[in-house]
């Protein structure tokens, strides 16, 4: 399906562009020297997974695409300066694409000066599917250049629980306002514009969201239920005091619309939590979602792949050895001891130097690697986590963190006789290695048994680990 977006421009601050390799293929060929001096078309993507039908998942993609990443050509018809994009949205299993939507875009300018970087066009595509892992693929082509940029990522899409006190993932928003016509972004009579960038600061000052609750009792002696939202930061300790609200059920299902201020933040990665308590039955349930904040003249990295990357010279030392905790994956023993030995000051240069000599391509403004390993991070962190372990520190996280993902991944379910376990098939890793992983304890802690690449373990009789002694 083919159809012309009518589209808001949103006036909001967002931090330098920059090429990110990983989210971009190359551009068609025949490009002129001029067109090829920038490489891809830059944007911000982001998702949030609701409730559907029939059982199903609707996932909701956001997109953020700056003006000044589109070319604006002279029409003498309209006397303006002209933008046509082209966009295309896609799910796809096993290099099979599932769903798809596309669309045209357009925007007009009479004066080129007033297309700014702090510009930004919204967009968004939906899509009912069955829960299972997917690759989402989204690709803006600019249409007066030709030059185009690509974003792949992994979503794991998850049915929601249909008889406990469940929320949605969180769509952050710039802009929520009573709806006069209907748009695409209308939900609930409301007009409710992503911010894809999950960025804020001084010219963005209020951080709104969009969440759904589900499963709460109704009719019950007490109609209502009440919503705390707070801010943590990477320690996962509060920096903002929390915001309650009381607010009346309509039925078992309710919309939730909330925001905070976050102009006293200092620059800086945090997360954005919602608890909902349903009143009658004292249920809990919380929602978590990492955003930035950006103030102009504050250090920050800037990456559109993972957002912001923090500067090391701004950080505590319990922000630090934070870091350091999560980089233990890919250190050396000498690099780790180095660390546990040096000062603040010390750390702060070790972990710089350390990202320095990973870049593959100093010459540029952004570190490919350290932004490869960021959106690894947090891969990891929201698969293999759990309340006591984050997924970084899981057996599946490390070597998701050192190796990528998976070319392969064959599971097997708990039956009479085995236990859970995975296996995970590199091909290309040293002529094509396994990693065995094996749920020993029935509580979903999946632990590495056995593995055919170098210097990991190795146990060719790792199948003693799966037997099952009925029950575990």
């Amino acid at each position: 399906m083919t159809r012309l977006k009518n589209f808001i421009i949103v006036i909001f601050t967002v931090i330098l562009l920059v090429p990110i390799s990983a989210w971009t293929q190359s551009p068609s060929q025949g490009l002129t020297a001029e067109d090829q001096e920038r490489e891809d078309v830059q944007y911000f993507v982001d998702w949030a997974q609701f409730r559907g039908p029939d059982n199903k998942v609707m996932l909701e993609v956001y997109l953020m695409i700056p003006r000044t990443q589109l070319e604006y050509v002279k029409s003498d018809s309209l006397d303006k300066y002209v933008a046509k994009g082209f966009v295309q949205v896609a799910l796809a299993q096993h290099d099979s694409v599932h769903l798809l939507d596309r669309w045209s875009i357009s925007d007009s300018e009479e004066n080129l000066e007033n297309v700014k970087d702090s510009q930004n066009i919204p967009d968004l595509a939906a899509f009912e599917a069955k829960a299972g892992e997917y690759e989402l693929i989204v690709q803006v082509i600019d249409l007066n250049s030709e030059i185009r940029g690509t974003f792949r990522d992994t979503v794991n899409l998850v049915t929601f629980n249909d008889s406990t006190l469940t929320i949605s993932d969180i769509e952050f928003a710039s802009i929520i306002k009573e709806a006069n016509q209907q748009t695409v972004f209308t939900k609930y009579s409301r007009d409710i514009v992503p911010n894809a960038s999950k960025t804020y600061g001084i010219s963005a000052p209020v951080l709104y969201s969009y969440a759904e609750i589900y499963n709460m009792k109704y009719p019950s002696s007490v109609d209502s239920f009440r919503v705390q939202y707070s801010i943590l930061d990477l320690n996962n300790k509060v920096v903002k005091s929390p915001q309650i609200v009381t607010r009346r059920k309509v039925g078992n299902s309710s919309i939730d619309i909330g925001g905070l201020n976050v102009v006293g933040l200092s620059s800086g990665i945090y997360f954005y939590r919602i608890r909902v308590t349903d009143i009658a039955t004292g249920d809990v349930v919380t929602r978590s979602k990492k955003f930035y904040v950006y103030k102009q003249g504050e250090k920050m990295k800037a990456g559109l792949a993972g957002g912001l990357l923090p500067d090391y010279s701004t950080m505590e030392e319990d922000e630090l050895d934070h870091t350091f905790d999560t980089l233990i994956p890919i250190l050396t023993g000498k690099e780790r001891r180095a660390y546990k030995n040096a000062s603040k000051e010390g750390k702060r240069n070790l972990l710089s130097h350390f990202w320095k000599d990973q870049d593959p391509d100093p010459a540029t403004d952004v570190n490919e690697s350290r932004i490869q390993y960021a959106r690894r991070l947090e891969t990891v962190n929201q698969q293999f986590g759990n309340v006591q372990t984050p997924g970084y520190k899981t057996d599946r996280g490390r070597v998701f963190l050192v190796y990528g993902q998976p070319d392969e991944i064959e599971r097997n379910p708990v039956s009479v006789d085995v236990k859970p376990y995975e296996t995970w098939y590199y091909h290309s890793l040293q002529g094509g290695s396994e990693f065995i992983f094996v749920d020993k304890s029935g509580f979903g802690i999946y632990e590495l048994v056995h593995s055919t690449a170098r210097n990991e373990m190795y146990d060719p009789n790792w199948r003693r680990y799966i037997k099952s002694t009925g029950g575990f």
